[in-house]
């Protein structure tokens, strides 16, 4: 099943609906500059909710993508699994109001993109310094270096206190 271009909020909220497919992450300009290789297309689940809080967009990525480890510069696949729980919110002000209590998401004349939500979630959920298993074990087995032993200073106002 192909996920729409857009979901219209009013309508997803007054007819509640899943939207299932796939979308290609090389389709996603941002996403594209931080894979290393082509990658598989992302399985996405995309739903529009209403409850007391508000209203939400509420989903999940799941695929794999081509990363480059930022130790061994080795390409590897790294396992994509995110929830997506957007409080979805008109303005900037609706925006500030939210922050505390859930991640908000800006709706524009009543539509979301679905690629540009896509790809603000993947790049959101990305290791900052990717690594492939090996190297993250490899730190893991790493015995932890003993914490350094102070060097013994002479206290500035011991000296003071001596005059």
């Amino acid at each position: 099943m192909a996920l729409p271009q857009y979901i219209k909020v009013s309508q997803g909220l007054a007819r509640p609906e899943q939207h299932v497919g796939e979308i290609d992450p090389q389709q996603l300009p941002r996403l594209r500059l931080e894979l290393a290789a082509p990658s598989q297309a992302l399985q996405v689940t995309l739903g529009l909710a209403r409850d007391r809080g508000g209203n939400w967009l509420r989903g999940e990525l799941h695929g794999s993508l081509e990363l480059e480890c930022s130790r061994c510069e080795k390409v590897f696949a790294w396992p994509l699994d995110a929830n997506i729980d957007l409080r979805l919110v008109r303005n900037d002000a609706e925006a500030q109001q939210v922050l505390e209590e859930a991640d908000p998401y800006q709706v524009e004349d009543d539509r979301l993109v679905v690629a540009d939500v896509v790809e603000d979630e993947v790049l959101l959920a990305l290791p900052m310094l990717p690594r492939c298993q090996q190297c993250e074990q490899a730190k893991a087995d790493a015995p932890e270096p003993a914490p350094a032993a102070k060097a013994e200073r002479p206290n500035p106002f011991a000296q003071l206190k001596k005059s």
